[in-house]
């Protein structure tokens, strides 16, 4: 855990300057705070323990941009269990609702711990979004998720097998949302992270910005992947799987929607003739960028 400032110790020196600068240096110094998740040195007990501090201290009010790391250490099997990742991610969520001035999450995702755990650790992305989707944080706009894992653990269509969830998915969406950013890359992530992401889109009432890069698969039965109702400006899907439905349904964004990209993506039903005859109905062909 530390706070992320390249100008911090020219914030240290204001702040002893008077206490006008005080109080201005130590809000500058506190906007970024970031969260590094670490078993080998951290163990699994509380892993947001400094985070848990933070929120405890009157500087919390000054936090606007929340940064969370999992690292590349390995740590062996027996020190680590996913079920108190489970547990620290709803104690969390309580101390989160203590950043009332948060405007921006970015969660960053390298390799797991190994072996057998492997795919249970995958398991972070979607409980702390839940955690997130608890909060309610009344001010968060931004959210951006960087995903660069790997496992063994697949299944045929490509997908990660994943074990029964610790507890019931959160259904409520992050209504102050405004954009969300995805770079999924090309790892391979779990059915139930695809839902969860799935769900903060499909939930975003306020989204205007949407940039999803390797959404591997949306459910088949989904019709629609966004909030028919968000102010949509920007989307842009690249190396993404789904439903030609869920393109049909961009025709709710046509007074709102000014720039839509297409990259590389498959769909699982339908042809792209139709969906193309259905864009030039909706959207001028400037808007459109598809390759």
């Amino acid at each position: 855990m530390y706070i992320a400032n390249r100008h911090m110790r020219i914030y240290g020196t204001l702040r002893q300057v008077n206490k006008a600068f005080y109080y201005s240096a130590t809000r500058l110094m506190f906007q970024t705070f970031v969260i590094q998740l670490d078993w080998e040195v951290q163990g699994c007990d509380f892993p947001f323990i400094k985070f848990e501090e933070l929120c405890c201290n009157a500087n919390a009010r000054y936090v606007e941009r929340l940064v969370i790391k999992c690292c590349e250490r390995t740590a062996g099997p027996a020190a680590y269990n996913p079920g108190d990742f489970a547990g620290s991610c709803k104690k969390f969520a309580l101390h989160l609702r203590q950043l009332q001035s948060l405007r921006s999450v970015v969660l960053v995702f390298f390799t797991y711990p190994y072996g057998r755990h492997g795919m249970e650790a995958g398991g972070h992305i979607e409980q702390i979004i839940e955690a997130l989707q608890l909060a309610q944080l009344p001010k968060l706009e931004r959210l951006r998720i960087i995903y660069d894992a790997a496992s063994e653990f697949t299944s045929e269509d490509g997908l990660l097998e994943s074990p029964p969830p610790h507890h019931p998915p959160i259904s409520r969406g992050i209504k102050s949302l405004q954009s969300v950013t995805l770079d999924l890359g090309y790892s391979r992530v779990t059915r139930r992270q695809d839902s969860s992401i799935s769900q903060i889109l499909k939930q975003g009432e306020s989204l205007e910005y949407v940039d999803a890069h390797g959404i591997h698969k949306f459910p088949r039965s989904s019709s629609t992947f966004l909030h028919p109702s968000a102010p949509l400006q920007f989307l842009r899907l690249a190396f993404t799987f789904l439903p030609a439905e869920c393109l049909l349904e961009l025709r709710h964004f046509q007074n709102t929607l000014r720039d839509l990209g297409l990259d590389d993506v498959r769909l699982s039903s339908r042809s792209w003739a139709e969906v193309f005859n259905l864009l030039q109905q909706y959207f001028r062909p400037s808007q459109a960028a598809g390759r």
